[in-house]
This record gives structure tokens, C-alpha cells and sequence, in this order.
């Protein structure tokens, strides 16, 4: 397993390898740490002296902005994806969209939907509790004039 040095300790140490000019073999050696590692640490620090040793999960600044603008896109799409499926629906009745979320539910999230679409997500979940009426469930019969 490896060892876990922060960020303090890199900086130091690089430091301590430019500025009093000591042999990196040397270094290593009295801080128990691999050559290999303390050429990585000066190249990183190199490169970007002030964002130097990040470390895992923290992300720059650009790079955060991008991967949010990412999502946000993602989300776009699938609002607009909703919206062109369900254009007949927005001016219909509560059950239609309710129905029209039904439908959907395993490929668009309900909440998303129920946002989008301008209904309540209890409304939507009271809709498939409720039971189906007597009336719908009865055909209509057309009378004809004879």
C-alpha cells in the first residue's frame, strides 16, 4: 500500500531540493520516500506551482466549471426530450399527463417530469393509488338512430 504524503510535506520538500540544491537520491533517502516520487512531486509543481498536490476529488477550477456545464446540458436535453413527447399532453387533463408520466417513469425521473410537465409529484403518486371509476371501467355502447 502506499504511503499518503499532504500536500505541506511535497511542497517542503521540493522546496527543500531547489532551493538548497540537495542531490534528489539524497532526499529520498533521508525522507524514506522513492525517487520516482520526488521526480513526480518537482514536475507537478513545475507545471503549476500554485495548484500543485490537488489531490484526489479537488478539481480545477476550469475543470469543475466544464464538468458542471456538462450536467446542466444533460439536464437540457432531457427536459427538451419530455417536452417534444409530451407536446400533446400539456394541454390536456391532469390524468393524461399523469398517465403520460406513467408511461415514461423508467426512462425520465417522475420528479423531473412532474416539473417539466407543471403537475404535483403527490398528485401524480395519488393518481396511481387511486382506483379506477365505474364509469371508465364500464364500455360506452354508441346508440344509433334507427
Amino acid at each position: 500500500m502506499s504511503q499518503k504524503y499532504d500536500k505541506d510535506f511535497k511542497i517542503q520538500t521540493v522546496r527543500m531540493i531547489q532551493e538548497q540544491g540537495k542531490p534528489v537520491a539524497q532526499v529520498a533517502r533521508e525522507l524514506g520516500v522513492s525517487d520516482n516520487t520526488l521526480y513526480r512531486w518537482i514536475s507537478e509543481f513545475k507545471q503549476d506551482p500554485v495548484n500543485a498536490f490537488r489531490g484526489s476529488g479537488n478539481l480545477k477550477m476550469e475543470e469543475k466549471t466544464f464538468l458542471d456545464m456538462q450536467k446542466r446540458i444533460r439536464q437540457l436535453e432531457m427536459e427538451n426530450e419530455i417536452l417534444k413527447k409530451s407536446d400533446a399532453h400539456l394541454r390536456k387533463r391532469p390524468e393524461l399527463i399523469f398517465s403520460f408520466i406513467h408511461k415514461h417513469r423508467s426512462k425520465y425521473p417522475v420528479s423531473e417530469m412532474c416539473r417539466i410537465l407543471n403537475v404535483s409529484r403527490s398528485g401524480y403518486y395519488q393518481w396511481t393509488r387511486r382506483k379506477e371509476s365505474e364509469r371508465k371501467k364500464t364500455p360506452r355502447t354508441v346508440k344509433t338512430a334507427d
